[in-house]
């Protein structure tokens, strides 16, 4: 039972992480594309919870586990100045690629430090092969 409870909260952990990182994404391509952003937020709501505000982004914690959002100013409004609708259209493609960009980046990283730490040898530490035999194999077959 508990590797159960292990494996799950990794694989929450892992998953939360991968959301942070690719809403992440989004938030600073658009910061560095001049788009202003009202909220950011883990989870699809309803809202749980504010977790405050940064910088004039509200932070938000919602009850749907499976996602996460980043809600721009003006986003299918091209008349307003300083938002999404309103940036070139270069803007815009680099804001919604760099979420899956950085779900690469992210990827790499957790990958890379994984084969770093020997993190998939270590289930071999309990035991090791030390003969192979055919036990009943017919001469030639195989």
């Amino acid at each position: 039972m508990g590797e159960g409870i292990r494996n799950l909260a990794v694989f929450t952990t892992l998953l939360g992480s991968a959301i942070m990182a690719h809403e992440l994404g989004h938030l600073v391509a658009a910061v560095l594309c001049g788009v202003r952003i009202r909220e950011i937020g883990l989870g699809i709501p309803p809202r749980l919870a504010k977790l405050g505000t940064v910088g004039g982004v509200q932070v938000t914690l919602n009850w749907i586990a499976l996602g996460g959002f980043v809600r721009p100013d003006g986003e299918f409004d091209p008349q307003k100045p300083g938002g999404l609708g309103a940036s070139p259209v270069l803007a815009r493609v680099a804001i919604l690629g760099a979420g899956s960009l950085s779900n690469f980046l992210f990827a790499f990283v957790v990958l890379t430090a994984a084969f770093m730490t020997g993190g998939p040898d270590d289930a071999l530490a309990g035991g090791r092969i030390a003969t192979v035999s055919c036990g009943g194999c017919r001469p030639g077959a195989g």
